[in-house]
């Protein structure tokens, strides 16, 4: 018949924007399973893909890679870091480790026993004595650098920093 209600259309760009996002978190080949078949990194990937199909403004993430293994918590964060790049979508990641924090954050708001304690660019919060103690010594320091060259057979990488050239 010639009534179109537009859902076939809807269904269409809602199911290639989930390809996109499947693709994005690098899980384009296992769109058919069923959750129960996917590890604890696949499924937080899924759990990712599945709040950017309601293509949010923000993104609020409480602890998102907590309860996953090393490896998995490697491959969920540099998941994270391209779609930061790749979709220029604010996140307001919430977590109790400096090292994410470092790898992630533009911005810090230090929270503790309900207070802002401190606010700031990460670099700069990251490298504060008084967080590092509160961190009870899991403190971490984050600087700003590019990266000059990568030596792939010594794994080493030479960064253009404010301070010069670190190696």
């Amino acid at each position: 018949d010639g009534d179109d209600d537009g859902w076939d259309d809807g269904a269409a760009e809602r199911e290639a924007r989930a390809n996109e996002l499947l693709d994005l978190v690098q899980l384009s080949g296992l769109g058919g399973r069923r959750i129960g078949e996917l590890s604890g990194g696949q499924r937080q990937r899924v759990a990712i893909a599945r709040a950017l199909l309601s293509a949010p403004r923000l993104l609020l993430m409480d602890e998102p890679v907590a309860s996953l293994d090393l490896a998995a918590r490697a491959e969920v964060l540099a998941h994270l870091q391209r779609i930061q790049r790749r979709l220029s979508l604010p996140v307001v990641y919430v977590t109790h480790a400096p090292d994410e924090v470092a790898r992630l954050a533009d911005h810090v708001v230090w929270l503790n026993e309900g207070r802002v304690r401190a606010a700031g660019p990460a670099p700069e919060l990251l490298g504060c004595l008084e967080l590092g103690l509160a961190l009870k010594g899991e403190a971490v320091s984050a600087i700003e650098a590019t990266v000059r060259e990568h030596d792939p057979d010594y794994p080493q990488t030479l960064l253009d920093s404010r301070w010069g050239p670190l190696r």
